[in-house]
């Protein structure tokens, strides 16, 4: 009778011992269950937070252009003012430099640093519990991808071609000129889907006979010239309707392009750093649907790119360099000023120029403990003035 009494007590135990090994595991694992729901519910939310504070970040952004617009046309202003009156207006890092003087290692050094990053403001903001960096970009300070789908250049511009343009600009920046050509490849396999209006304005080398001016001061009148700007005549409205429609195909692309730059690795050496700042050969590419580059603040590698088959040297793009270091250009019509340049090239890189930007990009990083998000965003100022949206597209 004992030794059964004995069983049963030893298999109670073992099936409570089993029961409390069962319980513990349950509650382990609802621990550990309850821990990992923890973690993926404040990593979501760290995520949604972060989502809205770069879309902030974006809002934030177009206000820095308002500013850096504002700020170009007050340096303009300023630096013209203080030349006028004989006051010294280069940086503290070209104090004691002769900018002519391009035979002086520091001042070429000088010049290289001031053309390598197209950055004009950075900022860092808090938005709630997130930091969010913000980076503006002169985009009309790069060469305009969109000269690839609209060209501004007519008969007698062989020379001059996209593909010329962007290859030379690689071999400026001691890239194999495979990259070059792949780039191209790239930026024309993208903007096949790509519907954009013809160029506002078209230039033809008349090769030396006599023309007709298609210029404002010139119109009508008979010009010995080799250029010759035509412009498509537009009413207003429609040139405001095109202008936008540009812009939005454009922004489109950019989508596009840095899609590709994220996950086609083939691709992967655009974005590879040439300089110890960062710059990297895509960012020297302007996809937002500008047409006209900022001689006030375009690298002088850039200038060479687009204008050299036009017979712009070298020693020209140092001269516009030089000039705009102590006194910025008011209007591409004072590059007369520059001896350097002759009527010949002047009247056919004039309509290829600005001296106030007008498109820009915005770059945000948002983090928040684990988390980050990345988003660009096109801004421009269209016909009326007003600034726009091109695009909001993931960063890289």
């Amino acid at each position: 009778m004992r030794r059964r009494i004995g069983r049963k007590t030893g298999f109670t135990l073992m099936l409570t011992l089993f029961a409390l090994v069962v319980l513990a595991t349950l509650s382990v694992q609802y621990q550990a269950d309850t821990a990992v729901h923890a973690r993926s519910s404040s990593f979501r939310r760290e995520k949604t937070q972060c989502r809205y504070a770069a879309e902030s970040g974006i809002i934030a952004g177009i206000m820095l252009v308002q500013q850096a617009i504002k700020e170009q046309a007050e340096k303009i202003r300023d630096s013209r003012t203080a030349a006028a009156s004989g006051e010294q207006t280069t940086t503290d890092a070209a104090a004691g430099l002769d900018l002519n003087d391009w035979e002086d290692p520091n001042v070429t050094e000088y010049l290289e640093q001031q053309e390598r990053s197209f950055v004009i403001k950075e900022e860092t903001i808090q938005v709630g519990e997130a930091e969010v960096t913000l980076e503006i970009h002169d985009e009309s300070a790069k060469w305009p991808v969109m000269w690839v789908f609209a060209s501004p250049f007519g008969a007698g511009t062989s020379s001059v071609k996209p593909d010329t343009q962007v290859a030379n600009l690689g071999e400026s920046l001691d890239l194999e000129s495979e990259v070059a050509e792949l780039a191209m490849d790239l930026i024309r396999e993208i903007g096949k889907p790509a519907s954009l209006p013809p160029a506002e304005f078209t230039i033809t080398l008349s090769r030396g006979r006599s023309s007709v001016s298609t210029n404002s001061r010139l119109r009508g009148r008979s010009t010995s010239s080799s250029v010759v700007t035509r412009r498509r005549h537009l009413g207003y409205t429609k040139r405001v309707e095109e202008g936008d429609q540009r812009r939005e195909s454009m922004g489109e692309f950019a989508k596009q392009l840095q899609h590709e730059l994220h996950y086609n690795s083939e691709y992967s050496f655009l974005k590879e750093p040439l300089f110890e700042d960062g710059d990297r050969f895509v960012d020297y590419l302007g996809p937002w649907g500008h047409n006209k580059i900022n001689i006030n603040t375009a690298p002088k590698r850039v200038m060479l790119a687009a204008f050299s088959g036009l017979g712009f040297t070298e020693s020209m793009a140092e001269a516009v360099v030089s000039r705009r270091e102590t006194m910025m250009f008011a209007s591409t019509s004072e590059l007369r000023e520059l001896a350097l340049i002759d009527d010949d090239v002047r009247s056919k890189v004039t309509p290829l120029c600005t001296t106030g930007s007008d498109t820009f990009s915005v770059h945000v990083t948002a983090r928040l403990g684990r988390t980050s998000m990345k988003l660009n965003a096109g801004v421009y100022r269209n016909t009326t003035g007003k600034l726009k949206t091109a695009a909001i597209n993931p960063g890289d």
